[in-house]
């Protein structure tokens, strides 16, 4: 009979554990860590009640554990369903934007890219993030570039 106990306890212990979708927090903004090539890549909480809100800059460096990391990009669902967020400022460190990164921000009412980004543009305040250089080429399709993130104002 014990061994059933300990082995329930272990299960109680493993299930209860906050699984993390990050490597670290700083400034209260999630990410991930490549150590080798010190990336960092924001993301989100796998919390479901630590969503960004507010304003939020992105910062172009970042320091955890005494190493200096470079924010390269924003990853898949990095801001997805953040309803509170309300407006985003990219760095131009920022090389990529994962899949949904923006999707169901519904609070978000500026978004604003660093003018020295050579991958995306916010150009003459339009509120939206614009892949301008692609990889391949810079390709646009019908005079539009490949990928907008962008809201309703």
């Amino acid at each position: 009979m014990r061994p059933k106990i300990i082995l329930v306890f272990v299960l109680a212990m493993i299930l209860s554990e906050d699984v993390q979708a990050h490597d670290a927090v700083v400034n209260g903004i999630f990410y991930n860590l490549d150590k080798a090539t010190k990336a960092a890549q924001v993301t989100y909480s796998s919390n479901s009640s630590e969503k960004y809100s507010g304003d939020i800059v992105i910062p172009e460096k970042i320091e955890c554990g005494g190493e200096n990391y470079v924010v390269k990009s924003i990853g898949m669902q990095a801001f997805h369903l953040c309803h509170s967020l309300t407006s985003i400022t990219l760095p131009s460190s920022i090389e990529s934007i994962g899949s949904y990164a923006f999707s169901y921000t519904d609070g978000l009412t500026f978004m604003s890219v660093a003018a020295d980004n050579p991958v995306y543009d916010s150009r003459d305040n339009c509120n939206a993030i614009i892949e301008t250089a692609p990889a391949g080429g810079g390709m646009l399709c019908n005079g539009y570039p490949r990928k907008c993130y962008s809201h309703r104002v």
